[in-house]
Protein backbone atom coordinates (compact mmCIF):
# COMPACT_ATOMS: atom_id res chain seq x y z
CA UNK A 1 0.00 0.00 0.00
CA UNK A 2 1.52 3.02 -0.80
CA UNK A 3 2.45 6.05 1.69
CA UNK A 4 0.33 8.63 0.67
CA UNK A 5 2.39 11.02 3.41
CA UNK A 6 5.19 10.91 1.23
CA UNK A 7 4.99 12.96 -2.00
CA UNK A 8 6.83 10.76 -4.99
CA UNK A 9 9.60 13.47 -5.43
CA UNK A 10 10.54 12.09 -1.68
CA UNK A 11 10.11 8.63 -2.78
CA UNK A 12 12.37 8.89 -6.04
CA UNK A 13 15.46 11.05 -4.11
CA UNK A 14 15.06 7.95 -1.10
CA UNK A 15 14.99 5.41 -4.02
CA UNK A 16 18.41 6.95 -6.05
CA UNK A 17 20.32 7.81 -2.66
CA UNK A 18 19.18 4.12 -1.22
CA UNK A 19 20.19 2.62 -4.85
CA UNK A 20 23.45 4.57 -4.80
CA UNK A 21 24.47 3.73 -1.47
CA UNK A 22 23.77 0.07 -2.04
CA UNK A 23 25.45 -0.08 -5.89
CA UNK A 24 28.22 1.81 -4.11
CA UNK A 25 29.23 -0.94 -1.37
CA UNK A 26 28.07 1.95 1.48
CA UNK A 27 25.67 -0.65 2.56
CA UNK A 28 25.33 -4.36 2.45
CA UNK A 29 21.52 -5.05 1.35
CA UNK A 30 19.69 -4.16 4.36
CA UNK A 31 22.12 -2.01 6.47
CA UNK A 32 22.03 1.96 7.15
CA UNK A 33 19.23 4.43 6.99
CA UNK A 34 17.98 7.67 5.88
CA UNK A 35 15.79 10.65 6.48
CA UNK A 36 14.43 13.76 5.08
CA UNK A 37 12.88 16.35 7.82
CA UNK A 38 9.73 18.37 6.52
CA UNK A 39 8.57 20.47 9.60
CA UNK A 40 7.86 18.77 12.41
CA UNK A 41 7.71 15.50 10.59
CA UNK A 42 10.45 13.07 10.03
CA UNK A 43 10.45 10.92 6.30
CA UNK A 44 12.67 8.02 7.38
CA UNK A 45 13.68 4.07 6.13
CA UNK A 46 11.50 1.36 7.30
CA UNK A 47 13.27 -0.82 10.13
CA UNK A 48 15.20 -3.80 7.83
CA UNK A 49 14.24 -2.08 4.66
CA UNK A 50 16.48 -2.97 1.57
CA UNK A 51 17.73 0.21 0.76
CA UNK A 52 18.90 -0.60 -2.86
CA UNK A 53 15.28 -1.65 -3.58
CA UNK A 54 13.27 0.78 -1.66
CA UNK A 55 9.19 1.53 -2.46
CA UNK A 56 6.97 4.06 -1.29
CA UNK A 57 5.75 1.70 1.94
CA UNK A 58 9.71 1.78 2.79
CA UNK A 59 9.26 4.90 3.77
CA UNK A 60 7.69 5.85 7.64
CA UNK A 61 6.79 9.62 8.63
CA UNK A 62 7.14 9.75 12.35
CA UNK A 63 7.09 13.06 14.73
CA UNK A 64 10.05 14.76 15.84
CA UNK A 65 8.72 13.58 19.37
CA UNK A 66 8.47 10.26 19.80
CA UNK A 67 5.16 7.90 19.06
CA UNK A 68 3.89 4.74 18.38
CA UNK A 69 4.72 4.94 14.83
CA UNK A 70 8.68 4.92 15.59
CA UNK A 71 8.39 1.13 15.81
CA UNK A 72 7.62 0.57 12.15
CA UNK A 73 10.97 3.41 11.37
CA UNK A 74 14.60 2.25 10.90
CA UNK A 75 16.16 1.37 14.93
CA UNK A 76 17.90 4.30 14.43
CA UNK A 77 15.16 6.87 14.68
CA UNK A 78 16.26 8.09 17.92
CA UNK A 79 19.29 9.07 16.23
CA UNK A 80 18.16 11.05 13.42
CA UNK A 81 14.78 12.62 15.49
CA UNK A 82 18.50 13.90 18.20
CA UNK A 83 19.98 15.56 15.37
CA UNK A 84 17.00 17.05 13.83
CA UNK A 85 16.00 18.89 17.28
CA UNK A 86 19.71 19.96 17.99
CA UNK A 87 20.67 21.05 14.75
CA UNK A 88 19.73 22.85 11.46
CA UNK A 89 20.31 19.52 9.35
CA UNK A 90 17.34 18.67 6.74
CA UNK A 91 18.51 15.43 6.30
CA UNK A 92 20.41 12.46 7.72
CA UNK A 93 22.31 9.54 5.97
CA UNK A 94 23.99 6.45 7.70
CA UNK A 95 25.74 3.73 5.89
CA UNK A 96 28.10 1.25 6.99
CA UNK A 97 31.16 1.76 4.76
CA UNK A 98 33.79 -1.05 4.91
CA UNK A 99 37.50 1.26 5.11
CA UNK A 100 35.57 3.78 7.49
CA UNK A 101 34.77 1.41 9.67
CA UNK A 102 37.98 -0.16 9.74
CA UNK A 103 39.89 2.87 9.99
CA UNK A 104 37.27 3.84 12.99
CA UNK A 105 38.55 0.62 14.57
CA UNK A 106 42.30 2.23 15.26
CA UNK A 107 42.11 6.26 15.25
CA UNK A 108 40.16 8.71 17.16
CA UNK A 109 39.46 10.79 14.27
CA UNK A 110 40.14 10.85 10.15
CA UNK A 111 41.88 13.55 8.26
CA UNK A 112 41.49 13.01 4.37
CA UNK A 113 44.79 13.16 2.78
CA UNK A 114 42.57 13.33 -0.97
CA UNK A 115 41.87 16.89 -1.70
CA UNK A 116 38.05 16.55 -2.33
CA UNK A 117 38.08 15.02 0.99
CA UNK A 118 40.26 17.11 3.09
CA UNK A 119 38.02 20.60 1.56
CA UNK A 120 34.63 18.89 2.35
CA UNK A 121 35.66 17.18 5.89
CA UNK A 122 38.87 18.17 6.63
CA UNK A 123 38.19 16.19 9.93
CA UNK A 124 36.09 13.30 10.58
CA UNK A 125 35.52 12.59 14.49
CA UNK A 126 35.39 9.11 15.11
CA UNK A 127 32.59 8.46 18.02
CA UNK A 128 33.35 5.62 21.05
CA UNK A 129 29.55 4.47 22.55
CA UNK A 130 29.39 1.80 25.01
CA UNK A 131 26.05 1.24 22.90
CA UNK A 132 26.71 2.25 19.23
CA UNK A 133 23.53 1.31 17.66
CA UNK A 134 20.19 2.81 18.59
CA UNK A 135 20.92 4.12 21.82
CA UNK A 136 20.26 6.99 24.12
CA UNK A 137 24.17 7.15 24.19
CA UNK A 138 24.59 7.71 20.77
CA UNK A 139 21.88 10.13 19.83
CA UNK A 140 23.15 12.95 23.08
CA UNK A 141 26.87 12.03 21.59
CA UNK A 142 26.33 12.34 17.81
CA UNK A 143 23.71 15.28 17.73
CA UNK A 144 26.28 17.17 19.99
CA UNK A 145 29.28 16.93 17.13
CA UNK A 146 26.85 17.60 14.44
CA UNK A 147 26.86 21.34 16.24
CA UNK A 148 30.36 21.48 14.88
CA UNK A 149 30.40 18.51 11.98
CA UNK A 150 28.84 17.40 8.92
CA UNK A 151 29.80 13.69 9.49
CA UNK A 152 30.79 11.38 11.81
CA UNK A 153 31.97 7.76 12.09
CA UNK A 154 30.80 5.66 14.80
CA UNK A 155 33.36 3.09 15.95
CA UNK A 156 32.77 -0.29 14.71
CA UNK A 157 29.21 0.91 13.41
CA UNK A 158 29.52 3.51 10.57
CA UNK A 159 29.13 6.70 9.10
CA UNK A 160 26.36 9.50 9.92
CA UNK A 161 26.52 12.64 7.94
CA UNK A 162 23.74 15.18 7.50
CA UNK A 163 23.10 17.74 5.12
CA UNK A 164 21.09 20.67 3.42
CA UNK A 165 19.57 17.58 1.38
CA UNK A 166 20.06 13.50 1.23
CA UNK A 167 22.46 14.10 -1.97
CA UNK A 168 24.36 16.32 0.36
CA UNK A 169 24.65 13.74 3.54
CA UNK A 170 25.04 10.97 0.96
CA UNK A 171 28.04 12.48 -0.69
CA UNK A 172 29.95 13.15 2.76
CA UNK A 173 29.17 9.42 3.17
CA UNK A 174 30.59 8.60 -0.09
CA UNK A 175 33.76 10.93 0.20
CA UNK A 176 34.58 9.40 3.86
CA UNK A 177 34.67 6.15 2.33
CA UNK A 178 36.85 7.12 -0.78
CA UNK A 179 39.52 8.75 1.84
CA UNK A 180 39.06 5.86 4.14
CA UNK A 181 40.60 3.98 0.80
CA UNK A 182 43.33 6.49 0.04
CA UNK A 183 44.75 6.56 3.96
CA UNK A 184 44.48 2.74 4.18
CA UNK A 185 46.15 2.46 0.70
CA UNK A 186 48.91 4.64 1.54
CA UNK A 187 50.44 3.00 4.27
Amino acid sequence: MPNRKVSSKIVKTFKKIGWASYVSGLNTSHSGNMSIRQGDKIHITRRGAMKGFLEPADIVTISLKPSDRDKLASSEARIHRAIYNKTNARAVMHCHPLMATVLSLKQDKIVPLDVEGNWLLPEIPVLECREPTGSDELARKLSALFTRYKAAIVRSHGVFAIGETLDEAFRCVAVIEHSAWIIYDSR
